[in-house]
């Protein structure tokens, strides 16, 4: 208990942000090249993805954990049992059995994923993946770096 409390006491100032000597928390991360190999093996797999006709952005896959295949109809469905699910596991269908990958073209760094991947560490295979599959025509160091500037951005609002 006595070591937790002098980490906690040393690590204490210098997270301080009025501190001169601040130590910020990242809030954002560059694709690493793991990362984009990663994706190209995802983007190049023989995986359905379905994009609904509402939303020319969002694209929706199957997760690997899924023995379902997704179609329109089914995403349709589950859209509208959004929020009103009866069952723990009709939600977990839903929720563990699809990948709502939403890529903004405009500006990369709002693009977002459902999986856990994506939570913790704002990139994913999902949507490099879909970078590549789409064919999107940007310099990756260009879009990269208005990543990195977007989600410092959205981080300070």
């Amino acid at each position: 208990m006595h070591s937790g409390i002098e980490l906690v006491e040393k690590w204490s100032p210098t997270r301080n942000p009025d501190s001169e000597n601040c130590i910020k928390y990242a809030l954002s991360r560059l694709p690493s090249l793991k990362d984009w190999i990663t994706a190209y093996q995802w983007a190049t797999a023989n995986k359905n993805v379905v994009q609904c006709d509402d939303d020319e952005q969002t694209y929706y896959t199957s997760s690997t954990t899924s023995k379902k295949d997704i179609n329109i109809p089914w995403i349709r469905r589950m859209k509208k049992k959004e929020g009103t699910w009866k069952t723990f596991e009709e939600f977990n269908e839903y929720r563990n059995g699809v990948r709502i990958i939403h890529i903004d073209d405009r500006n990369l760094g709002k693009s977002s994923c459902t999986c856990p991947f994506f939570l913790k560490e704002f990139t994913c295979k999902h949507i490099l993946g879909m970078l590549i599959r789409l064919q999107l025509r940007v310099s990756v160091a260009r879009s990269m770096t208005r990543w990195r500037n977007t989600r410092e951005k959205n981080t300070k609002s």
